[in-house]
């Protein structure tokens, strides 16, 4: 498996914001020259530790130990949950919940002593959920306002909006009229989906380069490697819908190393899910680096992320990024390409220091395993950015072998993306509604 350099990232996206945190681990794209070490290596984060830990391996353990606990928490299944946060930094799981915990629930906090802190919920994440689908429904209603993004607050008090061609009094007056919970309204401009390492060659790897049969400048990046669960022969790789308008031919390589990565398929589409498949020999494997140093990761499994969790990605253009913090998921985002996507997670930096940009559609978003820092765990597949103009800039500290890199490319603070599970849409998620298991070494 060689690649000779880096350069594409997401494709041309925009997304809509609706909180923010923490800082972002950065290790810039290599430029991989011949020779480079593809073989595993531990990811190295080198943005500034949190305080109250001495390292990121630290924090990592002490956020794999709250994701257990929460996942205990959502198994036992209980009637009343609200929401839920795993923020490291906490040392706990907070846990909103309505009325009496149930006892499985309980049973499990009950064992987990310190580890989960319980807080009321105003209201059930079924009810809110329900508010969510209402409101996406009534945006097609004449007069309604552009929704751009619906999504629960973290505790579970209501919901939160962001609308663009309106103030947020005018809009919120519509909105309100037409949801039984409190909303909180924001303007922000609705998503554009992004649009770039480069010469892979099969079996394919997650968070390389590909682009269009016809059009060498038309990049996005490969996501994670799947096999559907009635076949054992067929592969796939996984990237954002909007990179490709369907039934393409798809690329690797520049123009004197070009070859065939394999076919994108129409009928490999689903109606509000910005993923698909591209028809590929493939690995579970993916690029990352550290600075220059560019080197391969096994993909051990996939994981839920919980608010609060603190996630990286891997773009071919951008390279690795980490320290993007989880403020939001099962969102439902209203994209460019004129559809409502959904469930979305939401990822912000707050170090000043872009995550992704233009190129990196399609990339992976994954988990460092703690145990063992040259594994990673699947959290989904990279959609977008936030068109606001806080979120929106200079790709800086990103190296790039590009003429005027930096300056064409956007890039973004915030990311979007499309997770490997959901759990208020139970038929959504990668693995669910492509029926399908990640390829794993």
């Amino acid at each position: 498996m060689r690649r000779i350099s880096l350069l594409r990232v997401l494709g041309a996206i925009v997304v809509v914001a609706l909180t923010s945190t923490v800082p972002a681990m950065a290790a810039g794209p290599a430029s991989a020259a011949p020779g480079n070490d593809e073989a595993p290596h531990s990811i190295e984060i080198s943005s500034p530790v949190p305080p109250g830990f001495d390292s990121w391996q630290q924090v990592l353990a002490e956020q794999e130990r709250l994701n257990r606990i929460a996942d205990k928490i959502i198994a036992a299944n209980g009637e009343g949950f609200g929401a839920l946060t795993a923020d490291p930094r906490d040392h706990q799981v907070r846990l909103y919940w309505k009325g009496a915990l149930p006892e499985p629930v309980q049973a499990v906090v009950t064992q987990a002593g310190d580890a989960v802190r319980v807080l009321p919920a105003r209201y059930t994440a079924d009810q809110l959920h329900r508010e969510v689908e209402h409101l996406m429904d009534s945006s097609a209603d004449a007069g309604a306002p552009r929704l751009t993004a619906i999504g629960k607050q973290s505790d579970a008090s209501g919901l939160r909006v962001a609308v663009e061609g309106r103030s947020p009094a005018e809009a919120g007056e519509w909105i309100r009229a037409h949801s039984q919970v409190p909303v909180s309204v924001q303007v922000n401009a609705s998503p554009l989906p992004f649009s770039g390492r480069w010469d892979d060659t099969p079996p394919y790897w997650g968070a390389a380069e590909f682009h269009l049969e016809n059009d060498v400048d038309d990049n996005c990046t490969t996501g994670f490697a799947i096999r559907p669960n009635t076949s054992s022969d067929q592969t796939y790789l996984l990237t954002a819908a909007h990179c490709s308008p369907g039934n393409t031919t798809v690329i690797a390589g520049d123009e004197n190393s070009k070859r065939d990565l394999g076919v994108i398929e129409w009928n490999f589409r689903r109606a509000n899910d910005d993923i698909e498949l591209i028809t590929a020999k493939a690995s579970g494997m993916i690029y990352n680096n550290n600075g220059a140093a560019e080197f391969s990761n096994p993909v051990m499994g996939s994981i839920r992320d919980q608010v609060g969790n603190f996630v990286c990605t891997s773009g071919a253009f951008s390279g690795t990024r980490c320290g993007a913090q989880v403020t939001d998921v099962d969102l439902a985002l209203w994209l460019r390409i004129q559809a409502w996507q959904y469930p979305v997670v939401r990822a912000t930096s707050s170090d000043g220091k872009a995550i992704a940009g233009e190129g990196d559609s399609g990339s992976p978003v994954f988990q460092v395993n703690p145990n063992n820092t040259n594994q990673v765990y699947a959290s989904g597949i990279l959609t977008g950015g936030d068109p606001s103009d806080s979120d929106f800039g200079i790709c800086e500290d990103i190296p790039h072998p590009a003429p005027n890199a930096g300056i064409w490319r956007l890039c973004s603070y915030s990311i979007y993306y499309y997770p490997m599970h959901s759990l208020w849409w139970p038929k959504k998620g990668v693995l669910k509604v492509y029926n399908a298991s990640l390829l794993t070494p």
